[in-house]
C-alpha cells in the first residue's frame, strides 16, 4: 500500500510554501506556477 501520509509529511513544507506564495499572489489562472497543473 500507498503511505500517502508519509509521502505529505516528506514535501509537506515545500507544497504549502508553495500553495501561500499562490494565495497570496492572486493569480489563480494562466500564472507561470499555476500552469504545470493545467498541463496535466
Amino acid at each position: 500500500m500507498v503511505d500517502l501520509g508519509g509521502q505529505y509529511q516528506e514535501i509537506k513544507e515545500q507544497v504549502n510554501k508553495s500553495i501561500s506564495q499562490i494565495l497570496e499572489s492572486a493569480s489563480f489562472i494562466n500564472d507561470r506556477k499555476c500552469m504545470p497543473f493545467k498541463m496535466n
